[in-house]
């Protein structure tokens, strides 16, 4: 398929995500899917899976009138997934870590929760060689509940699905000093610290509200809390000029790609500062989406072929160009 066609598509998807996520992430409904399915709960996992996705795809294409068959099929049917929401209720931090429902300033501390077969997203993109990009879209069966910090009522810091299967990669990287510009809700910096690699967590946090949200109902659940240390400073400040001497670094200071771009090409210039440590960041291939539309227009100016193309916009070129800083992080 020519890239030009691909590239359509990829918009495409994206922007049926966009609208549906936003405005109607609750359009499939527990009752239309049973009224497909019948009862479907004694089935094997995997056959269950099969037909509740499939259930899930034909009310979509049904709702919102989707007439192109070809697409659905490439797209938005290998997007959806079904969760099972037993592992992420063994994960070791849902298991120690219990949230109050606190209100500190701005900022309110509780819980939220999925309503069953509601739509979020729940994985980074998935990038193929012939340029398709795939978002990763879940739903559960059930309610699931999942910690959350609102600023001004709005949801800025949760512990979902998204989070801990995009840090997967970076905690498991985790080794000797760590340094994370971030707090969050300690997502990460708990998972490192259970790391016997790891030595020491260093937290960079410029908000003073949320360390003291952390430091008193988070923090004192961490089995290996004397491996923290929390800095209350501006991150971007921190890479660079503070950013030594650690082994592995691991930035999460942006809301979605949408406000993490410009950070992240800040970050990715800062690394020559920061003497050889293995950095990761958060949701870096939906970053990289972004990013390759941003340059997808300046190379088609040069009349590159679909091959030179593809290759100016794979992911190891598109981080070799903002390593080199050749991306103005401000445009």
């Amino acid at each position: 398929m020519p890239l030009a066609r691909i590239r359509e598509d990829n918009f495409r998807i994206l922007e049926l995500y966009s609208r549906l996520l936003n405005f109607s992430p609750r359009l499939v409904t527990e009752r239309a899917v049973r009224e497909l399915t019948g009862p479907v709960s004694s089935l094997p996992a995997d056959a269950r899976a099969a037909i509740e996705e499939s259930a899930v795809y034909g009310l979509l294409t049904a709702l919102l009138g989707m007439e192109d068959g070809a697409f659905s099929r490439a797209y938005l049917l290998p997007s959806l997934k079904m969760l099972s929401a037993a592992p992420y209720k063994k994960d070791a931090y849902y298991k120690k870590i219990r949230f109050p429902a606190v209100k500190r300033g701005e900022w309110e501390l509780g819980y939220e929760a999925y309503e069953p077969y509601e739509l979020f997203v729940w994985n980074d993109i998935e990038y193929f060689e012939s340029g398709k990009e795939l978002p990763h879209v879940g739903f559960f069966t059930e309610r699931f509940s999942y910690p959350a910090v609102k600023q001004n009522g709005r949801e800025w810091m949760t512990v979902t699905p998204n989070e801990i299967e995009t840090m997967k990669a970076p905690i498991a990287a985790s080794r000797g000093k760590v340094l994370t510009y971030g707090l969050g809700l300690g997502y990460f910096a708990f998972m490192a610290s259970e790391r016997a690699e790891v030595e020491q967590v260093t937290v960079v946090e410029r908000d003073a509200s949320v360390i003291s949200l952390f430091r008193e109902y988070i923090l004192p659940s961490f089995p290996h809390k004397q491996k923290l240390r929390v800095i209350e400073a501006d991150a971007l400040d921190f890479a660079e000029h503070e950013a030594k001497g650690f082994d592995m670094i691991f930035a999460d200071i942006w809301h979605d790609a949408s406000d993490g771009l410009p950070l992240y090409l800040r970050l990715k210039r800062a690394e020559r500062y920061e003497e050889g440590a293995e950095c990761h960041y958060w949701i870096e291939k939906t970053l990289l989406s972004y990013l390759r539309t941003r340059r997808l227009a300046a190379l088609e100016e040069q009349g590159l072929k679909d091959e030179a193309l593809l290759e100016a916009l794979s992911p190891a070129a598109l981080i070799r160009a903002a390593e080199e800083g050749l991306f103005d992080p401000f445009s």
